[in-house]
């Protein structure tokens, strides 16, 4: 599907503590959403996805990545991710004022949505003398942070405010990875929680007959 991630799935966790492996029960699931109008190697995409799930797993949360319009793990908080063309980075650029030194910015919740300005990401990487998909992941870790959880900038870590890649993982931490965790599994609960009043309300509705028109 055109415009779409061509990835496989990938999950994985280890605990905050120091890469000791944890069992999904154990830790919330993310599911991420990449629509890719960008059209990105599949490379650069691979390693990102292995980025953001290393920088996700030392945090004690499990990341799944969803493909199209495949359905989303049940109770999963869930967001999306959108690699914007040249032309629709222009745009959005150009309607929202953003300034040329941002990389992405993001929706908070309810929306749970950020855009990634691709080329800018890109000229980034290549300044540090950096991969693009490490770049890439940096990038969607971090903005994934602020839409789930609200997470401020910190001086160092995946979510300094400035961007600056080094040879060390840069993660979240340790109270940033307990708003995290926290947020995400509020955000499974009411997921779940949905899908039970739908349950209920739809008890209640009255049957439609095959011709019927909804």
């Amino acid at each position: 599907m055109p415009g779409v991630l061509r990835v496989a799935a990938l999950t994985m966790a280890v605990s905050a503590g120091g890469g000791t492996p944890v069992l999904a029960t154990d830790a919330p699931t993310l599911t991420i959403r990449v629509i890719d109008y960008a059209v990105t190697s599949s490379g650069v995409l691979i390693e990102a996805q292995h980025h953001v799930t290393r920088v996700f797993g030392v945090a004690g949360i499990n990341v799944a990545w969803r493909e199209g319009d495949a359905p989303p793990p049940s109770a999963a908080a869930q967001v999306t991710v959108l690699i914007l063309s040249d032309a629709m980075a222009a745009e959005k650029v150009a309607k929202e004022h953003i300034a040329t030194s941002v990389l992405a910015t993001a929706a908070p919740p309810p929306v749970h949505r950020a855009w990634i300005f691709l080329d800018r990401v890109k000229e980034a990487a290549e300044r540090q003398r950096r991969s693009a998909g490490l770049a890439l992941g940096h990038v969607i870790a971090h903005e994934i942070a602020h839409m789930v959880a609200g997470v401020e900038h910190s001086g160092d870590g995946v979510m300094a405010s400035a961007f600056h890649l080094t040879d060390t993982l840069q993660g979240f931490s340790r109270e940033q990875g307990e708003r995290l965790r926290t947020a995400i599994q509020l955000n499974s609960d009411a997921v779940i929680l949905e899908a039970r009043d739908r349950l209920r309300s739809a008890r209640h509705l009255p049957t439609f007959s095959a011709d019927a028109q909804r």
